[in-house]
């Protein structure tokens, strides 16, 4: 007798309940079902996981919480107009979360690509009816539900938008010469449409993603493009941007894969549909549409009404949304924040946003292209919830595609569980053998079993029915060794089980399972291993792990030649992301100058400064103390320390912040004065974001530290400036004013901190666990808060002055020369910032090695570290300065009319780089020697300088009087940084090895520069003749000369590809 129970067959959910409701939904548009026909397959989810089983998927906590909550509010109902108006809501609620767990159970017949399948039959029913709202935008559909309808219901709006459907939503505001027609089928607004084509085009590009074939992937692409049509005719603001939105997120997560080629498709993918929007008069539309609407103004005095509104019942909330008489629509309309608040109450949205935070946080981790895809619609979502409220089909969507994410995020699954929970007990989710061996088994000596998985037994108690169990495998032999996902197993005592109250009759041990087939699916849905235990290590691995790794054993000069290859290949990643970093910023400038004017910009330039001077002033120099500290400990074997040096930097800088950001808000009104009250209100708007900054601040120099310089390099130079770009292009489509630009430039540093909190956590936890560096003679001594903070305390007082010194110029120049100058001259400062990202790319990478070096003790490996870095900076920065500097009219020309005047100030600046920069990165070797008091006397000297001379020459010469008190600044800390390294630690520059390329630069870009500007004038096509030409020598220099320049690794990659490539055709002709 076989002492194994067998398990009962369990049917499977299937997949038919999802595919009627998302796939069939033209038919229930058509026949007006729309209002009820997620409640009926709810109804029929709910009855197939009572009979079949549910599973419990981690991240739908809050929306179990939320649901509870709305059931809760019920309580408020206090008039019978209200209660149908409640109902529909409630059941949105309670519809898409039973949708979401059936997602979550039905993994057998509903596996994600059979999910995306679904949704896109979903998106293509809202493009086509799309396209037939644009041909006939005035039919209104009389469905057979609408004709029995009961005409109290009919009443309702809402209700009779949903039964008896109309394929657009025709708009003619007051003086308007035609009326806008917007496509809203199968909804029953417009701005429903646009929010549903937003969550659902990246559902359609991962079906992309996943086509199989160049001509599939071709077609649907095509598709794609075809959807824009009556995206644009609705005139969506809110869709386009959570587009932008999506595509950002989506080449963020790719990015973060290195997945560069699909990145780069993505940008040319948003250029072309950018193209298509501008050349389709799409965007013209839309600020046609504002000029004859003020939507945007009364949104906002309708949010503020239900604020105010809400706060009468801030708990339970109205329960329904009610008319507002002033402004003419409903309190808890117009987006799914308000409807939360006024009708729920302020705690729904606590649940709601922690429900999303779940899915953003636990969807990181989703393993491929499609999957990434997925994920990026909820960011694209998050940014349409205060325009635009979820109802019945929207937020059904949201869940379904939550449960996929979730899913994706996490592919191990348990079993699912029969909800008849009163004849079935389940045991805790790890139970270990030893507990469950008795209940598989019988008592005889030497049985064993291994449970199928975590939480996938149910005990039968009494007579009841026997719950299923995963058929257990052969035990491990005695003495045998620990093999890769095989569990103990131990001999059961005889006697009765203690877990049930039953016990199995004495049997033989339980007979090894059978071979499953190569490629079969067990437990839980795991592949089965082989049944050969398979070491965790052996002598081969060791022997190529020392192959590939720098070991104790391995020579210097592998060592070096290990360090010098990686950190190649980290520069030139690092270089590309702060490349991005600056384009994007660079774009931002441009679009804030051209359409918010010089006015407004120089006022939005200026409040950028202090945020900016704040954040890095409270950071109190944590973020180089933590790079320093986190380095050194980590080189030298002092990992532990880790945690605790984290602690020391991060609750002080918290604490200063807090109090900054307070004493700002107080001092708001000085600060703006009386004659700019935008001012004012935008400092107070941007004050709660300075704790913020300052803890991403400080965790950014953790990532760094700690070794993860791509992983900050992505969210300081991807995510933080790509999501502040798509808010400043919302905020100028609705009114290009200073708060909306302010708020644009704030909002994405509470996202990019969320991230870099993940981020450092995971680093942390990697650099605790990892192999001890080589031990040194002297360690470092045990973290505290003097020894971190004596650094820390001046290089943030360094730091603080050094971002006095980026701006202080351009707040004088608009004190001195009014908000127009400063305009014209922060553009010339966000020009000239695009160079010194050469200069941040060598601290990003050198710092930590530097640091490292010294803490080892090896001087000659910072020496040369150093001098190869400065190379590299002239080779690359000299070209660039001297463009800016002989062209400066024509780059300051893109701006737009009134910034060529700031050219003479650009070209004097751009020389002055030229110089300082040839210092090399001194100021890395300072900072990572422990000598950050010097480097802070060099910077209160270059203040001193700075201020002075913007004082005199200012009002004397105008933009060139600030362009030169700038750069005398500059040249004096570069040389009190070079003199200092140079006689006090003994790093010389190499002033030989930078001549060459010196006079290179001068020869390639300043000769023949200033030969096309004469020749051609300052125009475009001189300065495109001059990259051609003297671009084209400078490259036949480098390629002839690679050492000179710092470059033999690129070039010599570049010429062992070009001899690989030849040798492969000519093999290849060969066999021809």
């Amino acid at each position: 007798m076989s002492a194994v129970l067998e398990p009962p067959a369990v049917k499977p959910l299937p997949a038919w309940p999802l595919a009627a409701l998302l796939g069939g939904l033209m038919v229930w548009w058509a026949v007006g079902a729309m209002a009820s026909v997620a409640t009926a397959a709810s109804a029929c989810m709910i009855v197939l996981m009572i009979r079949r089983g549910a599973r419990w998927l981690p991240g739908l906590g809050p929306w179990v919480a939320l649901v509870v909550w709305v059931l809760a509010c019920s309580l408020s109902l206090t008039q019978t107009g209200s209660v149908l108006g409640y109902g529909m809501r409630a059941l949105d609620v309670i519809n898409a979360g039973v949708a979401g767990f059936y997602v979550a159970s039905a993994r057998e017949r509903l596996p994600r690509e059979r999910i995306i399948v679904i949704l896109c039959c979903t998106w293509a029913t809202v493009v086509v009816l799309g396209f037939a709202a644009m041909l006939a935008p005035d039919l209104r559909l009389s469905t057979p539900i609408g004709r029995i309808m009961l005409g109290s219901l009919s009443s309702n709006e809402l209700v009779r938008d949903l039964v008896n459907p109309r394929l657009a939503e025709v708009q003619q505001p007051w003086g308007a010469e035609q009326p806008f027609e917007r496509p809203a089928a199968p909804f029953p607004y417009a701005n429903s449409w646009g929010l549903a084509y937003a969550l659902l085009t990246p559902v359609a590009i991962a079906r992309l993603a996943l086509a199989p074939g160049a001509r599939r992937k071709l077609a649907w692409g095509v598709v794609l493009l075809a959807s824009l049509v009556p995206a644009l005719a609705t005139s969506n603001r809110g869709m386009l941007g959570a587009l932008g939105v999506a595509l950002a997120a989506a080449a963020l997560r790719l990015a973060a894969a290195g997945r560069w080629r699909i990145v780069l498709g993505i940008s040319a993918g948003a250029a072309v549909a950018a193209s298509v929007a501008v050349l389709s008069g799409a965007i013209d539309s839309i600020l046609q549409r504002l000029t004859h609407s003020n939507s945007t103004g009364d949104r906002f005095e309708l949010y503020e009404r239900t604020i105010n509104k809400a706060l009468e019942r801030p708990w339970l909330g109205h329960a329904s949304p009610q008319l507002d008489p002033v402004v003419g629509v409903s309190f808890g309309t117009q987006g799914m924040v308000w409807l939360l608040i006024y009708c729920f109450g302020f705690p729904a949205l606590v649940f709601f946003p922690a429900f999303l935070l779940q899915v953003l946080v636990r969807g990181w981790r989703v393993p491929d292209a499609a999957g990434a895809w997925l994920y990026a619609a909820f960011p694209a979502l998050v940014v349409q919830l205060s325009f635009y409220s979820l109802n019945n089909i929207t937020m059904v969507l949201v869940l379904v595609l939550a449960a996929t994410v979730l899913r994706s995020a996490r592919p191990r699954a348990s079993a699912p569980t029969p909800l008849r929970g009163l004849s079935l007990v389940m045991l805790p989710r790890r139970v270990p053998p030893r507990a469950m061996a008795p209940v598989l088994v019988g008592a005889g000596a030497g049985s064993g079993a291994r449970l199928g998985g975590p939480g996938e037994a149910l005990v039968a108690l009494g007579a009841m029915a026997p719950a299923p169990l995963a058929p257990a495998p052969a035990p491990l032999a005695p003495g045998g060794a620990l093999t890769r996902g095989a569990a103990l197993a131990e001999p059961a005592a005889p006697g009765p089980s203690r877990a049930s109250s039953f016990s199995l009759p004495p049997g033989p041990a339980a007979p090894p399972a059978p071979p499953a087939p190569e490629g079969a699916r067990t437990g839980r849905g795991r592949r089965r291993l082989d049944t050969e235990a398979i070491p965790l290590v052996t002598p081969e691995m060791l022997a190529a792990r020392r192959a590939v790794l720098p070991t104790e054993e391995a020579s210097p000069r592998r060592r070096s030649r290990a360090r010098a290859g990686s950190a190649a290949k980290l520069a030139g990643s690092s270089f590309a992301l702060v490349v991005v970093g600056a384009v994007l910023a660079f774009g931002a400038t441009l679009l804030s100058g051209n359409v918010a004017g010089d006015g407004a910009a120089g006022v939005f330039f200026q409040v950028i400064a202090l945020f900016n001077i704040a954040v890095v002033g409270t950071v109190l120099g944590a973020d180089t103390a933590l790079v320093r500290e986190l380095a050194a400990r980590v080189a030298t074997g002092q990992a532990a320390d880790v945690v605790r040096v984290l602690k020391i930097a991060l609750i002080p800088v918290a604490a200063v912040s807090s109090a900054l950001a307070l004493a700002a808000w107080l001092a708001a009104p000085a600060l703006g004065g009386a004659a700019h009250p935008e001012l004012t209100l935008a400092i107070r708007v941007a004050a709660p974001f300075v704790p913020l900054g300052a803890v991403m601040t400080a965790l950014f120099g953790a990532l760094r530290g700690l070794g993860r310089v791509r992983d900050f390099s992505l969210l300081q130079n991807v995510a933080l400036p790509v999501l502040r770009l798509l808010l400043i292009v919302a905020a100028l489509v609705l009114g290009a004013g200073l708060l909306p630009l302010t708020v644009a430039w704030a909002a994405p540093v509470f996202v990019v901190l969320g991230l870099a909190v993940v981020l450092t956590i995971n680093a942390t936890r990697s650099a605790v666990h990892r192999r001890p560096g080589r031990a040194v003679a002297a360690p470092l001594p045990p973290a505290s808060p003097r020894r971190f903070w004596s650094f820390a305390s001046a290089r943030g007082a360094a730091a603080l002055v050094e971002t006095c010194l980026e701006w202080v110029d351009v707040l004088c120049v608009g004190f001195f020369l009014g908000p127009a100058a400063a305009g014209a001259y922060g553009a010339v400062n966000r020009f000239v910032r695009l160079g010194p990202m050469l200069d941040l790319t060598a601290r990003l990478v050198t710092s930590p090695l530097v640091s490292a070096s010294l803490a080892r003790g090896e001087l000659g490996a910072a020496k040369a570290l150093y001098a190869a870095t400065t190379r590299v900076l002239v080779a690359a920065a000299w070209p660039f300065y001297l463009v800016l500097a002989v062209f400066a009219p024509v780059l300051l020309g893109v701006f737009g009319e009134g910034f060529a005047v700031a050219a003479p100030a650009m070209s004097l600046i751009g020389v002055a780089m030229m110089l300082a920069v040839s210092a090399g990165g001194v100021q890395s070797v300072l900072l990572m020697a422990g000598h950050s008091r010097w480097q802070l006397l060099n910077k209160l000297a270059a203040l001193a300088v700075a201020v002075l001379g913007c004082l005199v020459l200012i009002p004397l010469l105008g933009l060139v009087g600030a362009a030169a008190a700038w750069a005398a600044s500059v040249l004096l800390d570069a040389a009190l940084a070079t003199f200092q390294v140079w006689r006090r630690l003994g790093f010389a520059p190499p002033l030989r090895s930078i001549g060459l390329v010196g006079i290179s630069a001068l020869a390639c870009f300043g000769a023949v520069g200033l030969a096309c500007r004469f020749l051609l004038g300052p125009s475009w096509f001189a300065l495109l003749v001059t990259l051609v030409l003297g671009g084209g020598a400078y490259a036949a220099l480098v390629l002839v000369r690679p050492a000179a320049f710092g470059l033999e690794a690129p070039v010599g990659a570049l010429h062992a590809a070009v001899a690989r490539r030849r040798g492969g055709a000519d093999r290849s002709g060969d066999t021809a």
